[in-house]
C-alpha cells in the first residue's frame, strides 16, 4: 500500500519545495537519449563517462548518450521503457559495493522493465497489461543489457579503461554481458614469493576467474609524453596530514595565476590521519573542464622514498620528485629494482629536494610543518617543468600570497612563510644523475612480519587468523601494493581480526619522536599510562635476567659462550655492587655497566692473555645484544629492595616504539623529571628504538606476586604499575588512525587493563584448576592401570597391540585389551574411556586459556561499540588496534544485542565448567550416572557458583555522548539493574553538550536527566557500581575500574576523555584538560560501591576532588 502511494507523494513534495525555492529535482537526466547506444548508471559514475564518449562516437562512428539516475525508489521504470525501446545496446555501471555476487541491481531493474514492455506486446492490439510501460513487438526493439561492476575508487579509472567499457557492447567489441574492471584477480607476476603463492592458490580454485576482467592489455597503453597544454601529476603523502587542504591550496593558486580546468581526484579513499594518501590532479592552459583524468601522468611528487612503488603510467622524460635527505647515489639506491628500471627505459628525470628541513626553518607553528612540506615540493615541481615559463612561474609565486589572504585566521607571518616555502623549493631542487651511477643487483629485504603475528601459536587459515590476514591484505597495505591484492575470501567476512593495526608502521608518519633521559627518570608510572598508543613500555628486570637474555639470543646464533659462563655469576653481582653505587647515573645502558663491571672482573682475575681474549670475544657477542638498552636506578625498584637485601635490587628500563608512536608530545607534557625529549627522527634512532622495543618484548614477565612483592605495602598511587605486566599492557595495539592525543582512547586502554588485572589473576586460578585435575585424573588412570596390567602372553598382546588404529594407545583400549586377557581384573573399560576423554578436553581447554591460537590465551573481555567516534580509529579496514572481540554495532537496540551475545558467551562458559565438575565427581568415584547424566544434560548458568561465575568474562558495552542521545535509555535502565554481568561505559568529550543533555532536570527519578548527570541517574538506580573517571588521574582511574569488574553486578563506568584536535588545543595538552576539568568542578569524580555496609554516604566516595577550602 505505501509503496503503491510513494511515487505520487514525493511528485507532490517536489512541486512544493519548487514552488518555494524555485529548484526542480528530477528522477533522472537523460544526456543524447536518442542514441543507439546508451549508459545507465547513477551517482559520480554518470560523471566519469562523458568526456569519454566524444572519443568513442569519434573513432567507432557511434553515438552514446547517457542516463543518470537521482532516484531509484521508486524507480522511474515507465519513462526509462520508453527510452530503452529500440537501443541497440545498454551498458549499465553499478559500484562493486552494491554487488553481491548474483544480479546486478541495477540491471535487474531494468530487465525487469523491458520485460514488461515485451509482455505489453505479447497482448491483443489495443491491450496492455503494464499501464504506462513502453510496447515491445519486435525482437529489435528489446536492447541487449550488458553490466560493468567497477570499484569502489571508480574515479581511478583511466580514459583507455572507460573507452574499452564502451567499445564492449559494440558489434566489434568483445561483446562479454558481465564484466569487472579497475580490477585484477590473479594480479601481475611478482617476485615476492608471499604472494605468488596466492596467486598460484587462486588460479588454481578459479580457473576462469580472468575471463571475467575487462581490463586495457600492457601492450594496448602506449608510452605517452606529456603533452604541450595539459598537466597531469600525481602526488603522495605519507605524512599523516589532510593532503586534501594541499590540493584545494593548490587548485585556487592555478586559478589566480591563470590556468584553467583543474580536476583532481583521490586514487583511494581519504583518511586524515596516517594513511597513505593519492591524488591525481589534472589543469590546462585553455579554458576546458574535464571530469576523467588521462590513462598517463606528467609528474609524480612524493614526500617519502618508501611510496616509489609504481611508476608504470609516468610519461616518457616525465618528472619524479623526492622528498629526502639522502645524497643522490644513496637515495637512487633506495629505489626499488621495478621503479629504477621503468625511470631508465622512460628517460625519467628524477629529482630530489629536502623539503622537510627546508619547512623546519620556515615554520613557526610546528601544526603547521606538513603542509610547508607540500609548498616546497610544489614550487619545486614548477621549476623543473619546462613547459611553464617564467611568467607563469612568478604568477603562481604572487598568487599564493592573494589565496591565502582570503583566510582570516592566517597573518602575515603564516602567509609569507608559505609563499618562502613555495620559493625556496625553486631554488632547493636537487638533480640525480643516475645514468652515472655504477650499476647493482639488490633484492631489498622483506619487512619481517609484526609482531602480534610472530607471536602466533599456530594458524588455522580462517578469517580470524591473523598470520592469514598479513600474508594476503597486511603485507600489501605496508608495501604500498593494494593494487596487487589478491581476491581472497578474507574481504567479503566484515571481519578484521584483532591485533592487526602492529602491521602499520608510523615511524614514516612523523617528523620527530620522545628520547629517554635516563638519568632524570624515576620510574612514576605517567608517561606510559598518559601515551594513547601504548607506544612507551616499561619493564623491570633482574640484572641477572637481562645477562641471561643476552646469554640465550648469543647461543641461539652459534656461539658457545663456555668461557664467559665460567664467569657470569660474578660479573653479575659485580655490576650489581656498581650501579647501587651509581649516584652520579654514569652508568645508563647495560652494555656500558657490563663493560665496566667486565674490566672490574678481569682485573681481579688477572688471567692469562689467552684466555682474557677468550673472555672478550664472548663478553663482545654478549653486549651486543644489549646494545643501547637503557637501565635506569629508581626508588621504587631497585633502592628499596637493595636496602633490604643486598642484589634484589629490579633494574627499571622505558622503550619508545617508534611503529605506534604518533609525536603527540604528551609524554613530554607530562613528564614531571623531564625525562622525556622530543628529538628530530633519523633511521638510526629509530632503528635504536625498534631494537630496545623488541628487547623488552623477549624479555621475562613479571608476575602479580611479584609485583606486590615489590610494592609491598600497596598504595593508591601504585595501580599504574600494574601496566609493567605485558598482559596488562599490551590491551589496545598502536598503528590505528586515532588522532594523537586522542583521550578517548587512551581510557579505553586504562579501561581495559583495568579489566586484565582482575580477569588475568581469575584465569589463573581457573588454570590452576584444571592443571591439577588434569594431573589427578593421570595418575588415576597410571594407578588403575598399575595395579591391574599382567601380560601372560606377550606374542598375543603384541598381536592385538597392532588391531588398534592410531599413533597412540588410549588408556581405555588398553583396558580393553586387560579386560580380554584378564576378564576378573575389576577394570571398567566405559570408565576408563570417560577419563581418558576428560583429559583430553582439559588439556584441549587448559591450552586455549593459557596461549590459544594467539598466544594469549582466551580473551578476557568481549565488547560491543556503538560509539562512531571511537569506531573511526578502531574499526578502519584493515587495522584492528583491539586483542579480543570485538562487535561495531550502531544501528538497533544495542542493548538487546549485547544481551544476545551475553548470554551466548555464558553459555560457553557453562560447558566449561561442565567439563571441570564431571572431572572432579569421576577423580572421587562419585559420578552416578542415574543421577548425573540428566543434571549436566540440563547443566546452565543457574548452576553456576559464585566462583565459577567470577571467572566469566564481562562483556562491555561502549558508548559515546553522542549514540547516548539516540540509543533507548529504557534499555541501559534494564541493563544497570538487571543481574547480568555487563559493564557500561560512557565516554563523555563535553563537546556534544545541548541545554537538555547538559542535565536541566534536576529530579532524579526513572527520567534520565542528560548525560551531564548520568553518573548520578546511575547512582539513584542504587543496584550498579558507578565510577565517574578521567585517565588524567589514572590511579584512581584504574581503581575504580578494577573494583567494579571484580562485582559480579552491572556497573556504568561514566568517563571523561579530552579529545584535542577535535577541540581545538594541542595533543599535549590532553591530560591537562582532563585534570582541569575535574579541579573546575565541570566532571566531579566520584565512585558508587552498592556492595559497602552502611548508609549512602558510606558508598559514595568523593574524596580524589579537590578540597573546597583550598578553592
Amino acid at each position: 500500500f505505501f509503496q503503491r502511494h510513494l511515487n505520487e507523494i514525493i511528485t507532490e513534495t517536489r512541486n512544493a519545495f519548487t514552488e518555494i525555492s524555485g529548484i526542480h529535482y528530477q528522477d533522472f537526466q537523460a544526456n543524447n537519449p536518442e542514441a543507439d547506444y546508451l549508459v545507465v548508471t547513477y551517482g559520480i559514475l554518470g560523471e566519469l563517462f562523458t568526456s569519454a564518449f566524444t572519443q568513442v562516437e569519434k573513432q567507432y562512428q557511434k553515438s552514446v548518450g547517457i542516463i543518470k539516475i537521482f532516484q531509484t525508489n521508486p524507480f522511474p521504470e515507465q519513462e526509462l521503457s520508453h527510452l530503452l525501446k529500440n537501443k541497440k545496446a545498454v551498458l549499465v555501471l553499478e559500484p562493486l559495493m552494491s554487488f553481491n555476487g548474483g544480479e546486478v541491481p541495477l540491471a535487474g531493474k531494468l530487465r525487469e522493465l523491458i520485460d514488461r514492455a515485451v509482455e505489453n506486446g505479447l497482448q491483443r492490439k489495443g491491450e496492455v497489461v503494464h499501464p504506462g510501460y513502453a510496447t515491445i513487438h519486435k525482437i529489435t526493439e528489446r536492447p541487449e543489457i550488458f553490466t560493468a561492476i567497477v570499484p569502489p575508487m571508480a574515479m581511478s579509472l583511466n580514459s583507455r579503461e572507460v573507452e574499452a567499457l564502451l567499445h564492449n557492447m559494440l558489434p566489434d567489441g568483445k561483446r562479454l554481458k558481465k564484466v569487472f574492471t579497475g580490477i585484477s584477480f590473479y594480479g601481475e607476476p611478482t617476485r615476492v614469493p608471499t604472494l605468488e603463492i596466492v596467486q598460484q592458490k587462486i588460479k588454481k580454485f578459479y580457473p576462469d576467474l580472468q575471463t571475467l576482467e575487462l581490463s586495457v592489455a600492457k601492450n594496448e597503453q602506449k608510452e605517452a609524453t606529456p603533452a604541450e597544454n595539459q598537466f597531469v601529476l600525481r602526488i603522495k603523502s605519507y605524512t599523516g596530514t589532510d593532503l586534501q587542504n594541499t590540493v584545494d591550496l593548490f587548485s585556487k593558486t592555478l586559478t589566480y595565476a591563470g590556468f584553467r580546468g583543474f580536476y583532481s581526484l583521490p586514487e583511494q579513499p581519504l583518511s586524515e590521519f596516517f594513511q597513505h594518501q593519492h591524488i591525481s590532479m589534472s589543469f590546462h592552459r585553455e579554458s576546458e573542464s574535464q571530469n576523467i583524468l588521462p590513462q598517463w601522468r606528467d609528474a609524480l611528487i612524493v614526500d617519502s622514498p618508501s611510496l616509489l612503488t609504481n611508476l608504470s603510467d609516468l610519461t616518457t622524460r616525465g618528472i619524479l620528485i623526492v622528498n629526502s635527505s639522502l645524497p643522490p647515489e644513496i637515495l637512487w639506491q633506495h629505489f626499488p629494482e621495478k621503479v629504477r628500471k621503468i625511470i631508465q627505459s622512460r628517460k625519467i628525470r628524477v629529482y630530489s629536494v629536502n623539503a622537510l628541513e627546508i619547512a623546519r626553518e620556515i615554520a613557526t607553528l610546528p601544526g603547521l610543518l606538513n603542509d610547508l612540506i607540500w609548498q616546497v615540493l610544489l614550487g619545486a615541481y614548477f621549476t623543473v617543468d619546462e613547459r611553464i615559463s617564467e611568467r607563469e612561474r612568478r604568477a603562481l609565486s604572487n598568487s599564493i600570497k592573494k589565496v591565502l589572504e582570503q583566510h582570516s585566521e592566517l597573518n602575515e607571518v603564516l602567509i609569507s612563510e608559505f609563499k618562502k616555502a613555495f620559493q625556496e623549493g625553486e631554488k632547493a631542487l636537487q638533480s640525480i644523475p643516475y645514468e652515472e651511477f655504477p650499476p647493482f643487483e639488490d633484492i631489498p629485504p622483506e619487512r619481517p612480519a609484526p609482531w602480534t603475528v610472530r607471536r602466533l601459536e599456530s594458524v588455522d587459515h580462517t578469517v580470524y587468523d591473523l598470520s592469514e590476514y598479513w600474508e594476503n591484505c597486511g603485507f600489501f597495505y605496508e608495501n604500498d601494493q593494494t593494487s596487487e591484492l589478491p581476491a581472497h575470501p578474507i574481504f567479503g567476512s566484515g571481519v578484521v581480526p584483532a591485533g592487526s593495526s602492529a602491521f602499520k608502521d608510523l615511524s614514516q608518519f612523523r617528523w620527530e619522536m620522545p628520547v629517554l633521559r635516563a638519568e632524570s627518570c624515576t620510574a612514576c608510572g605517567l608517561c606510559w599510562t598518559q601515551c594513547p598508543d601504548a607506544a612507551i613500555q616499561g619493564t623491570i628486570q633482574h640484572l641477572s635476567d637481562l645477562v641471561d637474555y643476552a646469554m640465550q639470543k648469543a647461543r641461539e646464533q652459534g656461539e658457545g659462550m663456555i668461557q664467559l659462563q665460567r664467569i657470569l655469576k660474578q660479573l653479575i653481582k659485580q655490576a650489581q655492587t656498581i650501579f647501587a653505587k651509581d649516584d652520579l647515573h654514569q652508568y645508563l645502558t647495560a652494555e656500558k655497566l657490563l663493560q665496566e663491571a667486565f674490566e672490574r672482573l678481569i682485573e681481579k682475575m688477572q688471567p692469562d692473555e689467552s684466555q682474557e681474549k677468550s673472555f672478550r670475544k664472548e663478553f663482545e657477542q654478549l653486549t651486543v645484544h644489549l646494545n643501547g638498552f637503557p637501565i635506569i636506578r629508581s626508588e621504587t625498584f631497585f633502592d628499596k629492595a637493595e636496602s633490604q637485601e643486598k642484589g634484589s635490587g629490579f633494574i627499571f628500563s622505558l622503550s619508545i616504539n617508534p611503529q605506534s608512536c604518533k609525536a603527540c608530545h604528551l609524554c613530554v607534557e607530562v613528564c614531571p623529571e623531564d625525562a622525556l625529549e622530543m628529538q628530530i627522527q633519523t633511521p638510526l634512532m629509530v632503528q635504536q628504538h625498534q631494537q630496545v622495543w623488541e628487547t623488552i618484548q623477549e624479555l621475562p614477565d613479571i608476575s602479580e606476586e611479584q609485583l606486590e612483592t615489590i610494592l609491598s605495602p600497596v598504595t593508591e598511587e601504585s595501580e599504574v604499575f600494574q601496566l609493567l605486566r605485558k598482559k596488562i599492557f599490551h590491551t589496545i595495539i598502536g598503528g590505528d588512525s586515532a588522532l594523537p592525543g586522542s583521550g578517548v582512547k587512551r581510557s579505553l586502554r586504562l579501561l581495559t587493563s583495568a579489566v586484565e588485572v582482575v580477569m588475568q589473576k581469575r584465569y589463573q586460578q581457573l588454570l590452576t584448576r584444571m592443571s591439577e585435575l588434569i594431573q589427578s585424573l593421570e595418575d588415576k588412570l597410571q594407578g588403575r592401570l598399575k595395579d591391574t596390567f599382567r601380560v601372560n602372553d606377550f606374542a598375543i598382546f603384541a598381536e592385538q597391540l597392532e588391531q588398534i588404529h592410531g599413533p597412540e594407545v588410549t588408556p581405555s583400549q588398553l583396558a580393553e585389551i586387560i579386560e580380554k586377557e584378564h576378564p576378573t581384573a575389576g577394570l571398567d573399560p566405559k570408565q576408563l574411556r570417560q577419563i581418558s576423554k576428560l583429559v583430553t578436553q582439559l588439556k584441549h581447554l587448559k591450552q586455549l586459556y593459557e596461549k590459544g591460537m594467539h598466544g594469549d590465551g582466551r580473551a578476557r573481555l568481549a565488547m560491543v561499540v556503538n560509539a562512531r567516534g571511537i569506531s573511526l580509529w578502531s574499526a578502519v579496514f584493515p587495522y584492528n588496534p583491539l586483542p579480543y572481540p570485538v562487535l561495531h554495532h550502531y544501528d538497533g537496540d544495542v542493548f538487546s544485542l549485547a544481551t544476545g551475545l551475553y548470554e551466548g558467551m555464558l553459555q560457553n562458559m557453562v560447558e566449561v565448567f561442565k567439563t571441570l565438575r564431571i572431572a572432579e565427581l569421576m577423580l572421587r568415584d562419585e559420578y552416578k550416572p542415574a543421577v548425573h547424566d540428566s543434571f549436566f544434560k540440563h547443566f546452565s548458568s543457574a548452576e553456576l557458583t559464585a566462583e565459577e561465575l567470577e571467572s566469566c568474562p564481562p562483556l562491555i558495552i561502549v558508548l559515546d555522548d553522542v549514540a547516548l542521545a539516540q540509543v533507548d535509555i529504557q534499555g541501559l535502565s534494564e541493563i544497570l539493574t538487571g543481574e547480568r554481568n555487563i559493564k557500561v561505559v560512557v565516554v563523555n568529550t563535553l563537546q556534544n553538550l545541548t541545554p537538555e543533555s547538559r542535565g536541566m532536570v534536576t529530579s532524579y527519578d526513572t527520567n534520565f536527566p542528560g548525560i551531564a548527570e548520568l553518573g548520578l541517574w546511575a547512582v539513584m538506580q542504587h543496584h550498579p557500581y558507578v565510577a565517574q573517571i578521567s585517565a588524567g588521574y589514572p590511579n584512581h582511574f584504574l581503581r575504580s575500574v578494577i573494583n567494579g569488574i571484580r562485582q559480579w553486578r552491572p556497573a556504568l563506568f561514566h568517563i571523561y576523555a579530552s579529545e584535542p584536535l577535535q577541540q581545538s588545543f594541542l595533543p599535549e595538552k590532553s591530560t591537562r584538560q582532563e585534570i582541569d576539568a575535574v579541579n573546575s568542578r565541570a566532571f566531579p569524580l566520584f565512585t558508587y560501591n552498592p556492595e559497602k555496609d552502611g548508609h549512602f554516604s558510606e558508598k559514595l566516595d568523593v574524596a580524589i576532588n579537590p578540597d573546597m577550602d583550598q578553592d
